[in-house]
């Protein structure tokens, strides 16, 4: 399981954020939206939602996301995993 606080995984939310910047306005909306509302999980499965066509970005996401995403309890974030290890 994942030890990320609340305000931890706001703050790779963030961080998603700026990885994914420029690429898709939709997706940066939506991740605004998200983090707005308190849900920084599905924030971040935005932006790798957007990044997913860009494997160039894939290295650019915190290191919290790939353990994230190995993470069962994340199941949200397990069609990434792949993507997070090219």
């Amino acid at each position: 399981m994942t030890n990320l606080s609340f305000e931890g995984m706001m703050a790779v939310a963030r961080q998603c954020q700026d990885v994914i910047r420029g690429i898709n306005q939709d997706s940066e909306d939506d991740m605004e939206d998200a983090i707005t509302a308190g849900e920084p999980l599905a924030a971040i499965e935005s932006a790798l939602d957007a990044a997913y066509d860009h494997p160039e970005l894939s290295r650019r996401f915190p290191p919290q996301v790939r353990r994230m995403a190995e993470d069962p309890d994340n199941f949200e974030l397990e069609p990434y995993r792949e993507y997070l290890n090219t």
